[in-house]
């Protein structure tokens, strides 16, 4: 043995009480649970902060990644960069509309895909990134943006 570890995932971060009353107030007020007051506030307020008119909300992160695999209209030989530790659905969807997954490491230290990664997966048939924050843990989207704006 080498005595190394993998180290444990946890969540890096901690919900504080008022991050836990405002969940349940919005659970509370919600009718049904996915609609209500505190929906509308949200997609318009996002909307104004990425400069759009209309925004609009989906139930989860599985829903919102078919949607996008949907717009993308891949052809069959196009790749999408997805993290090879993450759910299902970062993946599933653009295999699901004709794009070919190509598996990214992640960095050991946040367990999150990051630029180098991403780079050494890039081929001229690369057409999109999926990059997962998981844990608490983001990637580094500043660098990742310029690279992508770049290729």
């Amino acid at each position: 043995m080498t005595g190394y570890k993998i180290p444990f995932s946890a969540r890096s971060h901690q919900y504080t009480d008022d991050e836990c009353k405002l969940v349940v107030d919005v659970m509370c007020n919600a009718s049904p649970l996915t609609q209500g007051v505190y929906l509308d506030k949200f997609e318009n307020e996002f909307g104004h902060y990425i400069g759009v008119e209309h925004a609009f909300a989906v139930t989860n992160a599985t829903s919102a990644l078919e949607l996008a695999a949907q717009l993308c209209n891949f052809e069959s030989s196009d790749e999408v960069i997805v993290p090879a530790h993450t759910f299902t659905s970062s993946a599933y969807p653009f295999a699901k509309n004709g794009a070919n997954i190509v598996w990214a490491d992640i960095e050991l230290s946040s367990r999150v895909v990051g630029v180098e990664q991403i780079q050494k997966c890039t081929t001229s048939r690369t057409k999109a990134v999926v990059v997962p924050h998981l844990y608490g843990y983001l990637a580094d989207m500043p660098e990742i943006m310029e690279f992508a704006k770049k290729n």
